[in-house]
């Protein structure tokens, strides 16, 4: 079973560029809420893109950092090294000029590979679905300590207090282990509400085109 291939038929799909274009953007001006501006202008403004899915979220990625500083360094990771792979490709073929870092790595040891406070942007979309809570404060609080003194991170997660939440759930459990081959777990509103503040980040919650995820900007 190839989980690349199979959630590729949806990373795949059109519409996810735009969703990509349409979260990163949001997830900017939603640091207004904190009375926080995303600083881009670094002359060493360094970002990650923490579990990368496939090549078009990458690319999505890359575009919309460039966008807004041109001389970036910019690492992706991820646990698949078929993602990894294909990410590599589309670099190569068109961001070979960039300072792009790729690296298949557990999230849980990226202290292994990055320098503390050294990360100014961490980005990741539904990576928390693969962890229990225990797990995400321990992933929180690795990301908080790769941050910069003025650095913040942007997710989604599926915690919703949407009176459908439990029946998703189940859907979302057996699509992980039936299609996908891997664990997924439920988390919600109020769990991810608690992760957070026990990793001491302050975050905003705003909603996404579906009801079942929400979108979080965080800061220290």
């Amino acid at each position: 079973m190839s989980y690349y291939k199979n959630f590729s038929l949806i990373l795949g799909n059109p519409q996810w560029r735009l969703y990509l274009r349409w979260r990163y953007g949001r997830s900017m001006t939603d640091f207004s809420k904190l009375l926080f501006k995303p600083n881009f202008d670094k002359k060493d403004f360094t970002c990650l893109l923490c579990g990368v899915g496939n090549e078009v979220t990458a690319e999505e990625y890359i575009k919309f950092v460039l966008k807004r500083n041109s001389n970036p360094t910019i690492w992706i990771i991820d646990l698949g090294n078929e993602q990894i792979d294909a990410v590599r490709t589309m670099v190569n073929e068109k961001f070979s000029n960039l300072k792009i870092n790729l690296k298949q790595i557990d999230a849980l040891k990226l202290n292994t590979l990055l320098k503390p406070h050294s990360i100014d942007w961490i980005e990741t979309d539904g990576l928390f679905e693969f962890f229990d809570n225990l797990t995400i404060i321990e992933l929180l609080n690795i990301w908080k300590n790769l941050l910069s003194k003025d650095g913040f991170i942007t997710t989604t997660v599926t915690s919703s207090r949407w009176f459908l939440q439990d029946y998703f759930d189940h859907i979302k459990i057996w699509v992980g282990k039936v299609w996908l081959g891997v664990v997924v777990y439920p988390h919600t509103r109020t769990e991810m509400h608690k992760n957070f503040k026990s990793a001491g980040l302050k975050f905003i919650e705003r909603p996404t085109p579906i009801p079942y995820f929400k979108r979080y900007s965080l800061i220290v």
